[in-house]
């Protein structure tokens, strides 16, 4: 009969999860967007245009010894000031479209009108900074993870984090960008900054180590949270990470402990699969093939439940559920290492069965 293959779940980027959880942010800062500007959002550049146009330098015409302006030069300089006007009245149509957008959720559409905004007003003290950071923010939520992080370092540089928080941003973004190692040292420079959240920075650094490939560090730095009063609002994905740190460790018995915690909590399909193949290692079948049928009963509807959950219960001597399994699969199309697979073992199995039968 063929191995069963050990498959383990994918990366946590594949869960549901610890989808959810990765990009926790993008949640808490839509709540929070508010762009902190006047009403008239454009006055700043319209003073200072108008005050550079009325004090240039006038052309004069010497008219038997009276200085007059030309009405040349007045026409341009009244044609600058209205296009100084139409600047404005745009930058405010702008700034009210923007602000529907981000009340609707459509972050992509707002960054162009805040971005033109930015080109105008960046060097405003209150309202530079206020741009900054809300397209900081809309950049991270939008997934411009690069631009997210050059504008947290313009935050940081300028001294307009006070508490943290665009540090965290920027150690998201890097997460995101998969720049482990510094995003682990920006989550921990968060910390130092004053940001108050510990719980949700240390498993977003344990989330760092497991992306990077380091699950002791992934296993203890989730274990270290788990025992803290800061894991326990964040303690369905630190069991979750710890688990699959375990699994892929091989400590396939200690896995089990955090699994148990998960599915209490969250019975969701694909941890009664990531537990059936912990116990599938461990060669208790019995229970193996109790959490693949649990996880297809949950939805968790892959080819690789179904294979798995086949040779689990050919193990555990269920051979009628076996053979029905492996029927189910030779018949898919979405996984052909498993379907192949499947169809070997059906055509040994029949092949064995007439050869006994003879």
């Amino acid at each position: 009969m063929a191995q069963q293959e050990k498959e383990t779940a994918g990366a946590p980027s594949n869960n549901p999860l610890a989808v959810a959880y990765r990009h926790w942010g993008k949640k808490l800062i839509a709540a929070v967007i508010v762009i902190a500007m006047v009403a008239s959002v454009a006055s700043y550049y319209f003073q200072t245009r108008t005050d550079e146009i009325l004090s240039a330098p006038a052309e004069v015409e010497n008219d038997g010894g009276t200085v007059t302006v030309s009405d040349v030069n007045a026409r341009e300089r009244m044609e600058a000031i209205g296009s100084a006007v139409d600047l404005q009245d745009a930058l405010n149509a702008d700034y009210q479209n923007a602000m529907a957008l981000i009340e609707e959720g459509e972050y992509a559409q707002a960054v162009p009108m805040l971005e033109e905004l930015y080109t105008y007003l960046s060097e405003d003290e209150s309202v530079g900074m206020s741009l900054r950071m809300t397209l900081a923010e809309l950049y991270y939520l939008t997934d411009a993870y690069n631009d997210c992080h050059n504008m947290c370092c313009d935050i940081i540089d300028r001294g307009e984090d006070t508490g943290g928080t665009y540090t965290l941003l920027d150690g998201l973004a890097l997460m995101n960008s998969e720049d482990y190692e510094r995003s682990i040292t920006m989550l921990e420079k968060a910390l130092e900054a004053g940001y108050s959240d510990e719980g949700t920075v240390r498993s977003q650094i344990m989330l760092d180590y497991y992306y990077m490939g380091d699950y002791d560090a992934a296993a203890e730095a989730g274990e270290a949270l788990l025992g803290s009063e800061a894991g326990d609002e964040v303690a369905n994905v630190v069991h979750y990470i710890v688990a699959m740190s375990l699994l892929q460790q091989g400590s396939y018995q200690a896995s089990l402990e955090h699994f148990d915690a998960l599915i209490e909590a969250l019975p969701d399909g694909e941890y009664y699969y990531d537990r059936g193949v912990a116990e599938m290692a461990l060669e208790d079948y019995e229970s193996a093939a109790a959490d693949y049928l649990a996880a297809l009963d949950a939805g968790y509807d892959t080819t690789a439940c179904w294979y798995n959950y086949a040779i689990s219960a050919y193990m555990n001597a269920d051979y009628e559920a076996a053979v029905e399994a492996f029927q189910t699969v030779a018949g898919r199309d979405d996984d052909m290492t498993y379907v192949t697979a499947a169809q070997e073992i059906l055509d040994e199995l029949t092949a064995a069965a007439e050869t006994a039968a003879e």
